[in-house]
């Protein structure tokens, strides 16, 4: 299809489609729409598809699996990506174990991403999906994502960083989807379910069960994301940091938190439902319940504005210098 001027579409019937691994393994240069019989029955096996800066491509209906690369071991895209009614499974990379987006734009619908992973033993970043541009992930499932060593972001990786995000122009938008059972086991580790940070709006979604295992510096489990974000109509619950703090959320930046339930997360410190590593954090109509630490079993932190919302914990100190509280 890449000989050929303007967009093509390629339907690729059921079959197991084995490659040879490596880096370009699929290679797309133009425009493309490739389309599978079903992601159970059409499967790209064993190596990795690319896309390029300048293509628009959308792959539907199939199955990535085992694929290997250091950047983007089951798909690396560097152009404006759909992925839509997919699996991309059991791939192994170092920046995006599942899928790498390098400045481009890429959206995931009605699709899941599981149990991708760490290529070699480097510092690694986003096992299941990492991006440097915007993204839309709706409908969709990321899960059972994990790094093993001193890794960061299993599930999501956002790709300005949990403390420089202030002036980043990346929109990130996830609706109706669940990020959960991603796993961080490296002693120094950090957001486990979604790392990083920009415009970033998660709307309706279950955020559950991730965790960061290791024995020291290990935190943010559910999420820790700065910038400018809008968390609604949400579940963060049982996700657990097992060494340091912050078992639910950690903010970074200016986050909102509206008409959603943080519950029965857990931190080896203090922060069980979140903590706050700087800027402001705004809680409206929503319950924070259950969250455990050995101190702060709620969230632990100051600058925060809580309007019309549950607090329920087994200990609570309260300090109110104008709009600045601390919640434990």
């Amino acid at each position: 299809a890449n000989a050929w001027s303007g967009p093509d579409r390629i339907q690729v019937p059921a079959g197991n489609y084995v490659l040879d691994s490596g880096i370009g393994a699929l290679s797309i240069t133009d425009d493309l729409i490739l389309e599978g019989a079903s992601a159970e029955e059409t499967i790209i096996d064993g190596g990795r598809v690319s896309v390029g800066a300048s293509c628009k491509v959308i792959i539907e209906r199939v199955k990535i699996t085992r694929g290997v690369s250091g950047r983007g071991g089951g798909i690396g895209s560097m152009g404006d990506l759909t992925i839509r009614d997919c699996i991309i499974s059991d791939n192994e990379g170092c920046y995006g174990g599942g899928i790498a987006n390098y400045g481009g734009k890429l959206t995931v619908e009605d699709s899941s991403v599981l149990r991708n992973g760490q290529f070699q033993d480097f510092y690694c970043l986003g096992a299941g999906i990492f991006t440097s541009g915007d993204m839309i992930i709706r409908n969709s499932t990321i899960s059972g994502n994990r790094f093993g060593s001193d890794c960061d972001g299993a599930g999501i990786y956002i790709g300005c960083g949990p403390f420089d995000c202030e002036n980043s122009t990346i929109n990130v938008i996830i609706e109706n989807s669940t990020i959960s059972e991603n796993s961080l086991d490296g002693d120094y580790s950090t957001g486990a379910g979604i790392l990083g940070g920009g415009n970033v709006t998660i709307d309706n979604c279950i955020i559950s069960n991730n965790s960061t295992k290791g024995g020291h510096n290990t935190d943010c489990a559910g999420i820790k994301i700065g910038g400018k974000v809008t968390i609604k109509n949400s579940i963060i619950s049982g996700n657990r940091a097992s060494a340091s703090g912050a078992g639910g959320i950690c903010n970074t930046g200016e986050m909102s938190i509206i008409d959603t339930a943080i519950i029965g997360n857990t931190a080896g410190s203090e922060g069980g439902g979140g903590g706050i590593l700087g800027g402001h954090l705004t809680i409206t109509n929503s319950t924070i319940a259950d969250n455990s630490a050995i101190s702060c079993g709620g969230i632990q932190g100051s600058n925060m504005t809580i309007t019309n919302s549950t607090i329920s914990v087994s200990y609570t100190h309260l300090t109110l210098p104008t709009m600045s509280t601390t919640w434990c």
